[in-house]
């Protein structure tokens, strides 16, 4: 192999360097998988690692963990870390055990034997030939088939894993520890608000299918098993959350529930009524009925918990919302103070969280008061709430920001400003890369289109905007529905 010039971090060059160590090893001797070093090699300064993990890499290369993940350039040989994985990992396929036997291929095979080049075609660099009809609506064509398909199958195999007999140790897939998966996850939460969505839902399933192997270790009903459902039901709710953004709303449904039922088994009220409330926030961006996201929050908020959280503060905001999107203002505000209420009771290690998805920072409240006192036309106090949420919302969190100014926009056009609601609207748009404007910068879109009144629908401002979310919605292969 010729030399070619290729970058990435300083940690992927010292790694390449350690000739007399398999990834595997290297891995082991820092207490880590090879998929998990070669993500935090591959991603550098997009991963927050854990501080474990950081004192063992800083530890083993003696370099700050800073160093390590900076981007480097470099000539080598070598193929690039992935490859190398994706070498050692084309192997024949183990025989499955009889808890997964049943439930197609194995995911994790899959993704292991096609590495960083990516399984699934990735919608962010698909042109899709989807067009909108007379109506305004966007048809989705099934090019992601092999990617939906292998979700549902990862979670068939953790159901079926979860009522069966533990299936037998294998040498070449050691377990990891409790502590193992809570950093995993905990990494995913700061990656979560910066990663490309298609490489996101890649590694959560692959690390979702591998928590299923050791779940398929345990005796049903252990205390073994149960903790590991914790961190499987974080797993799985990210999953939801990131199939919601891509449109995949049956797959988000089927991992929703999943994650439910893993909270459940998990027995820990937190973890409940986390899934709970992103799952009631979610179904708001699917178009769920109005009457099973209330029935879906009211059973929620039953789950009592020793202290205050995060999750219930969620339920109480999304009630808040949902009343809104009903024109229930009155009880939309109650809810609102409720959910004020409940947030003065977090403590600062969740509300100080602003760049972590399981945080719960006062912009998520400013949030919230935007969208109700929007939905009300209460512009005073929605412009209020958006410029508090604005300056507190990291520059890194566009899709957020986007929706706070589309919020903005709407208003605008309710106080009879239209040309410039509809102009600052397209600016917001526009002001975000087109991969990012998919299912929750869409659907907040199309309620400023709701917000124009019908006799300027077709006012060349409000056709450009129109056309604008259209191109977005195809580009992205997501599916709207317009006014």
């Amino acid at each position: 192999m010729g030399r070619t010039e290729q970058s990435g971090t300083l940690l992927a060059h010292l790694i390449r360097e350690q000739r007399d160590q398999t990834l595997d090893e290297l891995a082991a001797s820092v207490g880590l998988s090879a998929r998990h070093l070669s993500r935090l090699a591959q991603n550098g300064t997009n991963v927050r690692p854990h501080p474990r993990t950081r004192r063992a890499l800083q530890n083993k290369f003696g370099h700050s963990l800073e160093q390590l993940l900076q981007p480097r350039h470099t000539q080598s040989d070598f193929p690039s870390l992935w490859q190398t994985e994706t070498a050692q990992d084309e192997k024949p396929s183990r025989q499955l055990p009889p808890s997964t036997a049943h439930a197609g291929p194995r995911l994790g095979n899959t993704l292991h034997n096609v590495g960083k080049a990516n399984l699934w075609t990735d919608p962010w660099n698909q042109q899709p030939s989807d067009t909108p009809n007379s109506t305004g609506h966007v048809r989705r064509i099934e090019q992601y088939p092999i990617q939906r398909r292998t979700v549902i199958r990862a979670l068939a195999a953790i159901g079926a894993n979860l009522a069966t007999r533990p299936a037998a140790e294998d040498p070449l897939s050691p377990a990891r520890s409790m502590e193992d998966w809570q950093e995993i996850v905990w990494e995913y939460g700061y990656s979560y608000f910066i990663s490309p969505r298609s490489e996101l839902l890649d590694d959560l399933a692959a690390d979702f299918i591998a928590i299923n192997d050791e779940i398929a270790r345990k005796r049903f009903g252990t205390t073994a098993q149960r903790r590991l459902a914790e961190p499987a039901a974080l797993l799985a709710a990210l999953i939801a959350k990131t199939c919601t953004e891509l449109g995949y709303n049956r797959e988000a449904r089927h991992s929703w529930r999943t994650a439910r039922h893993l909270s459940d088994i998990s027995e820990n009220p937190d973890t409940q009524l986390w899934v709970r409330g992103n799952e009631c926030m979610g179904g708001i961006y699917q178009g769920r009925p109005v009457p099973v996201i209330i029935e879906m929050i009211d059973k929620g908020l039953q789950i009592r918990g020793n202290a205050p959280s995060g999750g219930r503060v969620s339920l109480l905001g999304v009630k808040a919302q949902i009343f809104s999107l009903a024109g229930r203002h009155s009880e939309a505000a109650s809810a609102l103070r409720e959910t004020e209420y409940a947030f003065a009771r977090l403590p600062d290690t969740v509300t100080e969280s602003s760049d972590s998805v399981f945080g719960w920072p006062e912009q998520m409240l400013r949030h919230g008061e935007s969208f109700v006192h929007t939905q009300a036309g209460s512009a005073s106090e929605a412009q209020a709430a958006q410029e508090r949420a604005l300056a507190l919302y990291p520059r890194e969190q566009v899709v957020s920001r986007c929706q706070i100014q589309l919020h903005r926009s709407a208003c605008l056009i309710r106080s009879g400003y239209i040309a410039e609601g509809l102009a600052y609207g397209s600016e917001a748009l526009q002001g975000i890369p087109m991969e990012q404007r998919k299912r929750l910068v869409l659907t907040v879109a199309s309620k400023v289109l709701d917000a124009v009144p019908d006799n300027v629908r077709t006012s060349r401002r409000a056709s450009e905007f129109r056309d604008l979310v259209i191109a977005s919605a195809t580009h992205n292969a997501i599916e709207v529905t317009l006014v």
